[in-house]
């Protein structure tokens, strides 16, 4: 699990702002499967609207662009991203992100990624759990910055009760799949750096 911090700069965060707020949004369960469909209550960016492109662009890019995320996640494939929105009274309870998707073609799932994009003062409840090691952790970030976890975790997004919760999820697959050895790459990498500075 990593926190990625500015992963949006304030030009693109305005941006992806200005675009939610005229997008259309539809049911959640339409992407849900199996039991997640009885835990999911809330909406998602329509896509294939004039701009959708556009948009996965810039937060793609983005996500891409920030050096943790590189070194952490090794990635061969990014998704691209589906934009959650949880208004007042939505949630999404305890489930496990599928571990392949098919559309738009096969993809093994290794990591998810949350990139969050309202203040967290503009809505109480909506943090994002994740079961851990050390037990449940709870997620809630400033507006551009991100969390990575493995796929294979338990996690939820609490009910929102007050304001409005918008955030982008992407899957990753990677180049090493094994979580412990991308781990061990990582930390490498971390103090080789160290001894470089």
């Amino acid at each position: 699990m990593l926190n990625l911090p500015d992963v949006l700069t304030a030009e693109e965060l305005s941006y992806v702002r200005d675009e939610l707020a005229s997008a259309d949004f539809v049911d959640g369960k339409q992407t849900a499967h199996g039991l997640a469909k009885d835990a999911k209550n809330n909406e998602q960016f329509e896509r294939g609207k004039e701009g959708s492109q556009d948009l996965d662009a810039v937060l793609i890019t983005a996500l891409l662009r920030h050096p943790l995320f590189d070194a952490w996640a090794v990635p061969s494939t990014v998704s691209a991203p589906l934009i959650n929105r949880h208004a007042q009274g939505m949630s999404y309870g305890f489930h496990v992100d599928a571990p392949v998707t098919q559309h738009p073609h096969v993809m093994r799932r290794d990591l998810s990624v949350t990139l969050f994009l309202d203040d967290p003062s503009s809505y109480d409840g909506g943090e994002l759990e994740v079961e851990s090691p050390g037990g449940l952790r709870q997620v809630k970030l400033e507006a551009g910055h991100a969390f990575v976890y493995a796929t294979s975790a338990l996690h939820q997004v609490r009910e929102v009760s007050r304001g409005v919760r918008h955030a982008a999820v992407f899957w990753i697959q990677s180049l090493i799949p094994d979580d412990a050895l991308r781990q061990s790459l990582f930390d490498l990498h971390a103090a080789t750096s160290t001894l470089q500075d």
